[in-house]
């Protein structure tokens, strides 16, 4: 059996909430168990256009050059995908996310050290950070790791750093 391994296909299972941000010219971080500090580039080439209903994953294929022969065909890899960052989308850590029966809020704190709870969208929550869309801005002072109590109104001492 001869086969060409100068260019490998990368097949990636990818969440369905993240697939819309996958389009062409997506690159994906390849790096392989052991070869530790070396990462490979593969490019978009197709994508299965559906949802798979047993994993909730939509399958992507990467075309990953190979010309030294270093990765093997049917090895696996780590796999970190560069989406595009959503237009008018912040960041915040995960732990300052108040997730109550009335939606989803984060505690900020006013000019007289006094708690507002702000309603948030969230774009995309990407594990220990939340993406998002509408709520805050990038002036909003926040409160991380709020109390499950914390309320409107409420006066706060600021710690100083």
């Amino acid at each position: 059996m001869v086969s060409d391994t100068r260019k490998l296909r990368l097949y990636v299972n990818v969440p369905q909430n993240y697939a819309p941000a996958i389009g062409k010219g997506t690159i994906a971080k390849v790096s392989i168990p052991g070869q530790p500090g070396k990462t490979y580039q593969g490019t978009l080439v197709a994508s299965a256009q559906s949802v798979d209903a047993a994993s909730g994953t939509t399958l992507f294929q990467f075309m990953v050059p190979n010309a030294e022969g270093d990765l093997m065909p049917g090895g696996f890899a780590r796999v970190s995908l560069e989406l595009p960052v959503q237009g008018n989308s912040l960041s915040i850590p995960a732990s300052a996310l108040i997730v109550r029966q009335d939606g989803l809020r984060v505690a900020t704190l006013g000019a007289d050290n006094k708690i507002v709870l702000k309603d948030v969208t969230i774009a995309r929550d990407l594990g220990r950070t939340i993406e998002l869309s509408s709520g805050i801005s990038a002036e909003d002072k926040l409160v991380d790791s709020p109390p499950d109590d914390i309320s409107n109104g409420l006066q706060v001492k600021v710690a100083q750093p």
